[in-house]
């Protein structure tokens, strides 16, 4: 429980520091930091179900269909993932356009499945 709790900790710092970058308008290293902060979230989930560590490279989306989540977060997470898909494929005067609400989005999916975990992992 203690290591689960610990990722918990880790990915709420990396949430708070995301959205500080976010509001000093460095989409890229938020972007960076929410996707960290959903590695660790997803990790202590995987733990907390399976009762061991991930394999080393597991994936985002292996993770999370490891952990049986809820359909809210599920969803949130596939928009996610094709708006960036989207996002890669235009040319780079689009990407910055594009990237602050990119990363509002991806904000917004990554806080829910924090407060899942909180609500997962006992505190």
């Amino acid at each position: 429980m203690g290591k689960t709790r610990e990722l918990v900790k880790r990915a709420i710092a990396d949430f708070e520091l995301a959205r500080r970058y976010r509001d000093a308008k460095e989409s890229f290293t938020a972007s960076l930091l929410y996707k960290r902060a959903t590695e660790k979230v997803l990790r202590a989930l995987f733990i907390k179900r399976n009762h061991h560590e991930p394999p080393k490279r597991a994936s985002i989306v292996y993770m999370a269909k490891k952990v049986d989540l809820p359909v809210y977060i599920t969803e949130t997470l596939d928009e996610q993932e094709e708006r960036m898909e989207e996002m890669e494929e235009a040319v780079a005067p689009e990407i910055e356009e594009t990237r602050p609400v990119a990363t509002m989005r991806k904000r917004d999916a990554v806080k829910r499945l924090i407060d899942y975990a909180v609500a997962t992992v006992k505190f």
